[in-house]
């Protein structure tokens, strides 16, 4: 677990690096550009734990902290009363499936072909959480590595949704499949198979890259509900974790009826788990740094001249154009942009007259 975690901070400074060398030389095409940057990019998934793997005094340095966040933990839950380890087993479970929907809504709100596959989003959380509960009995307690992670998930995909080269933006809108291209470019139903795999390449890297973060994200707090779970009656226990799961999802919906943005979502998660991992007395700097630091990034960057709306379906942004009218983007993509109609009609009228002057 531990190579895992340094393998993808590791890759995600990788890729940074990479995608700044490809915009650095000023590839012209597009396609030549997203596949220079995505070869490299999927040998730097392997690179990186090749490295790390070597490197024992880093893991071992990991490890042993682990290790004493795990006694600590364990100590505080067998000293608790039953009781309050059931409401920890609903709490648990609830910030699980809480986190879960708000990642998935974040990130479709960042990229369009997660907008639009969702579902890729979800097998990666339930991937995640199925991984943390099925390593319940395992020698250490991730729990620590949860905010760290949420962290790196959130400050990568901050910085490719934001990256100033627009070709690179560009391409990471792509949605590489054909029935939407209508309304994603630069793939058309003119752009040929071959084309349309190599513009794609970058995305498949991203979806790969995301899919293995999101069940780094979701792994931890599996496990930590898992192994409180094995202390307590079965049907008792699971019973707790329903009620939890239906507590999460029933918090999602009042916070989207608020239409409130990623900022408050992510706030609820880091405070209600920081509280799970100060009970660690060898977490508590590190939790309460990324617990803060969490929720600052998705504030960044702001932008006064873009309105962000988060409905409680999708993401609308709304900016002026430079004739002084409305633009309309809806998950980061273009979605309308508004007229003036009696001020169009009435210069259309005048050209009209114009030219019919001109003809008598």
């Amino acid at each position: 677990m531990t190579i895992f975690v340094v393998e993808a901070v590791l890759t995600f400074l990788a890729t940074l690096l990479l995608i700044e060398v490809a915009s650095w030389i000023g590839l012209p095409e597009r396609a030549l550009t997203s596949a220079l940057i995505s070869l490299p990019m999927t040998l730097a998934l392997v690179i990186p734990l090749m490295l790390v793997s070597r490197s024992a005094p880093l893991e071992a340095h990991i490890s042993d902290w682990l290790d004493k966040c795990t006694v600590e933990l364990d100590d505080w839950c067998a000293k608790s009363r039953p009781a309050w380890q059931f409401g920890l087993i609903a709490a648990a479970a609830g910030m699980g499936l809480f986190l879960e929907l708000a990642i998935i809504r974040w990130e479709g709100s960042q990229f369009a072909v997660f907008a639009l596959y969702k579902n890729f989003i979800l097998l990666a959380c339930f991937c995640g959480l199925g991984i943390g509960y099925a390593t319940s009995s395992a020698r250490q307690i991730t729990l620590p590595l949860f905010l760290p992670l949420l962290f790196a998930l959130i400050v990568s995909f901050t910085i490719l949704r934001n990256w100033p080269d627009p070709n690179v933006t560009e391409l990471l809108q792509v949605v590489p499949v054909r029935e939407e291209t209508s309304v994603i470019s630069p793939i058309t139903p003119a752009t040929s198979g071959r084309d349309q795999l190599i513009l794609s390449m970058l995305i498949y890297v991203l979806l790969a890259g995301s899919f293995a973060l999101n069940v780094l994200v979701l792994a931890p707090i599996g496990q930590f509900c898992g192994r409180i779970m094995d202390r307590m009656p079965p049907r008792r226990a699971y019973g707790y974790n329903l009620l939890g799961s239906l507590a999460g999802t029933a918090l999602m919906f009042v916070l989207s009826w608020f239409w409130t943005g990623p900022t408050i979502w992510i706030g609820f998660v880091c405070a209600g788990l920081v509280l799970f991992q100060i009970q660690a007395a060898s977490a508590r700097i590190s939790a309460i740094v990324f617990a803060v630091a969490c929720p600052m990034a998705l504030a960044w960057p702001v932008q006064p001249l873009i309105q962000v709306i988060y409905s409680p379906y999708q993401l609308l942004e709304t900016t002026t154009q430079p004739n002084g009218m409305l633009a309309v983007l809806a998950s980061g993509a273009y979605f309308q942009k508004i007229y003036d109609l009696p001020t169009a009609s009435g210069r259309w009228r005048g050209s009209r007259a114009r030219q019919n002057s001109r003809l008598l």
